[in-house]
């Protein structure tokens, strides 16, 4: 009682010892206004306990200098509600080692508007543990600023296939290359097709060829033809026949010769009449005698005429007498 009805001079001249000495009830009975006339030197002096004792409007009323004091034993020691009451400027003034000094429900606990104004040096000092910690709602509210600043060894050890289809696709398009290189198998198999289309050009060409191995048809048929194009030979010759045969019209028309050639001669054996139409006449002139060998009966008797006229001399001496046979009168007339 006595204390309580101090003057806010006189509970800002009291010595480190008498502050050390106050008793959780005695702290607990002081008033915002006491509370923020504390020193910074006074908030150091306070044991776990008191810091603890506090209550979150009493919390409220600490200065931001006082927030950066805390000692990392106080944070740990702090329940959620404590953290959830200090507002945006007083988070901003912590020092980046409190942050990582925080428990995991600590951190858990802090609202989203919290997450999103901690800086790059307060998330680079965070364990995987800690990030992995994040609930859905503040992994989203990390800005692309702050999820770029993460190293990769963070990302990988956030994200889950789970959680990896939880980010926007404004913070997929703003991951790192090597970000999205250490993602796994199941991390991108897990991506929506909104994801898929969100990925940039350089992403999509340094995607792995494991991770492209995982793709699923759905994600195969999303990525954009500019993203296609930029995936190098050998991913594309790392496609399954299920995924080549998933691959829209639009992007076989725009795939390179060198990636047609790539996808070796037993994806180019299951494209569809549908797919194999689509080729420009260029890329059939353009294909190895390999690639041509590899069409089946039905595949070269599906060709346009403009693509026949576009076989080169050797490709069609190369055509087996089986594909020569299957070739209709009009592709006929045309060689």
């Amino acid at each position: 009682a006595q204390i309580a009805v101090l003057e806010t001079q006189d509970v800002a001249s009291l010595s480190e010892a008498s502050v050390r000495a106050l008793s959780g009830s005695q702290i607990r009975s002081l008033d915002s206004t006491q509370i923020a006339a504390l020193g910074t030197n006074q908030i150091v002096a306070l044991s776990t306990a008191n810091i603890v004792a506090l209550n979150n409007v009493q919390f409220t009323a600490l200065e931001s200098t006082d927030v950066a004091v805390l000692t990392s034993g106080s944070l740990r020691a702090m329940v959620a509600g404590q953290l959830q009451a200090l507002s945006t400027a007083q988070i901003r003034a912590m020092e980046a080692g409190q942050f990582a000094s925080m428990s995991t429900a600590n951190l858990r606990g802090l609202d989203i508007t919290q997450v999103a104004v901690l800086e790059a040096g307060d998330l680079a000092l965070l364990g995987t543990a800690q990030l992995n910690a994040l609930s859905a709602g503040q992994l989203l509210a990390l800005d692309t600023s702050q999820l770029v600043s993460l190293t990769t060894q963070q990302v990988t050890g956030m994200l889950s296939p789970a959680r990896s289809a939880q980010l926007s696709t404004a913070q997929v398009a703003a991951l790192r290359t090597d970000q999205v290189v250490g993602l796994s198998s199941a991390e991108v198999a897990a991506l929506t097709a909104d994801q898929i289309v969100a990925l940039t050009n350089d992403q999509a060409a340094n995607l792995s060829s494991a991770n492209v191995r995982a793709l699923t048809a759905i994600q195969i048929a999303a990525l954009e033809t500019q993203d296609l194009v930029a995936v190098s030979v050998a991913n594309m010759a790392a496609l399954s026949t299920a995924q080549a045969t998933s691959l829209l019209d639009a992007q076989v028309r725009a795939l390179t010769s060198a990636q047609v050639n790539g996808l070796g001669t037993a994806n180019l054996a299951a494209l569809t009449a549908a797919q194999l139409i689509a080729i420009d006449t260029g890329i059939v002139a353009a294909l190895t005698l390999t690639s041509v060998r590899a069409f089946l009966v039905s595949q070269i008797a599906a060709l346009r005429s403009d693509q026949i006229v576009a076989l080169t001399t050797v490709q069609s001496a190369n055509l087996s007498t089986s594909n020569i046979s299957g070739l209709g009168v009009a592709q006929i007339a045309v060689l």
